[in-house]
């Protein structure tokens, strides 16, 4: 199909994990000649203290970068309410300056929701990626299902992702089942070995390795605080080591912004500090991060990482508490409670699980970025409707 002039895309970016899932579909568009591909950070990846993400966008060289910082603090659930309200007159002031003809948006975030409000309100359609999905254990549940009735087109990671969003009223026909980008990152990324690992991350490998990712739960039916939470993972990380006799090493990437991760932020600086086989990182970025859960035995904590790209490393899962509750997952995902002892038999049952594990992962096979640009150049006459409504569909 050939179009009278390029659809002008804004891709809305907010932290370095959807950046690193949105990559292998930024690369088709940017060199699509039907396409003129612009993407918006703001979030974490302008702050400096969660690493200052925007600089591994950068360096990928796309045509257009706009930055929008936030103004304020995120640790806290009045705070997170006014970033939203400042979100939404800061993209709609660059919006309503700037025309695009579609907006792509991932997932689930507060910033996320701001930001898809603010197109639908300039009627800009929006495509939506991973909806359908359910995370019983986060606000990002609701924040999901609101930025799915503002969308005017989905590419959901999961069949039965697809069926909910048909559920919540969507038109069939503008839901697509596409599986998730991340795994085309694993498909298509040269993947640095534990040698390299080891240079560039400054921490060695021992005979069991981990790499740990925990965020706060802001929804979750554990009533233990973002500090005690955490702390009971360092104390069955610290059993478990002592009783492998020193032959574990852990990786830790530092949490997302939501309320409670200064918490979770200083004990793992603390823990690190006081223990030379743990080390943390404010970022690795998509290319290092993929690299080192492929070379570790075990993936810890409850990151959307564990569920999705693990499996297809061959890695093993531990997935503690409520913020993942409800998503799919492979048998290769090992579930626990955020207490002590259920972390350490968790542990424990990994251990033997890396030898015999099955993963069946369902988010697709690595085909996603090109089946959504097919899409889009199928489907870009129906996005007039982002001027004229939508129509809910009723089942029958």
């Amino acid at each position: 199909m050939t179009f009278l002039k390029t659809t002008k895309i804004l891709v809305f970016s907010s932290t370095r994990a959807d950046f690193g899932i949105y990559l292998p579909l930024l690369k088709k568009l940017q060199n699509h000649s039907e396409f003129e591909l612009a993407i918006l950070a703001t979030g974490s990846h302008l702050i400096a203290e969660a690493g200052a993400t925007v600089r591994e966008i950068r360096s990928y060289h796309f045509n257009e970068v706009i930055e929008i910082p936030f103004k304020g603090k995120t640790d806290s659930p009045m705070a997170i309410t006014q970033v939203m309200g400042w979100g939404l007159i800061e993209y709609s002031q660059f919006l309503v300056t700037t025309p695009f003809d579609l907006a792509f948006v991932l997932g689930d975030r507060f910033e996320t929701l701001a930001f898809a409000l603010s197109c639908y309100n300039l009627r800009i359609p929006l495509a939506h990626l991973h909806g359908g999905e359910l995370t019983f254990g986060a606000l990002d549940e609701g924040y999901r299902h609101s930025i799915t009735k503002l969308s005017h087109l989905h590419f959901t990671a999961t069949a039965l992702a697809k069926k909910r969003v048909e559920q919540l009223g969507e038109q069939p026909n503008r839901v697509f089942h596409v599986g998730a980008l991340a795994i085309d990152n694993i498909k298509e990324l040269p993947l640095l070995n534990r040698t390299d690992l080891e240079q560039q991350l400054n921490h060695k490998f021992n005979k069991i390795n981990l790499v740990m990712t925990y965020h706060p739960e802001t929804l979750g039916s554990d009533q233990l605080s973002p500090m005690q939470q955490i702390k009971n993972i360092f104390k069955a990380l610290a059993v478990f080591e002592e009783k492998n006799k020193n032959q574990v090493s852990v990786f830790i990437t530092e949490p997302n912004v939501d309320p409670g991760h200064q918490f979770i932020l200083n004990e793992i600086r603390d823990f690190t500090k006081n223990h030379s086989w743990a080390k943390s990182y404010t970022s690795l970025g998509v290319l290092k991060y993929l690299s080192l859960v492929k070379s570790c035995h075990m993936v810890l904590g409850n990151s959307s990482s564990g569920i999705i790209e693990a499996p297809s490393l061959k890695t093993v899962t531990i997935n503690i508490g409520d913020r993942q509750q409800g998503r799919e997952r492979a048998t290769s995902v090992i579930d626990c409670k955020c207490t002590e002892p259920e972390i350490l038999n968790a542990l424990t049952t990994a251990l033997q699980k890396t030898i015999s594990a099955t993963f069946n992962n369902p988010y697709g096979d690595g085909q996603t970025a090109d089946q959504i640009v097919k899409i889009l150049l199928e489907n870009i006459t129906k996005l007039d409707s982002a001027k004229t409504g939508k129509i809910f569909n009723d089942q029958h």
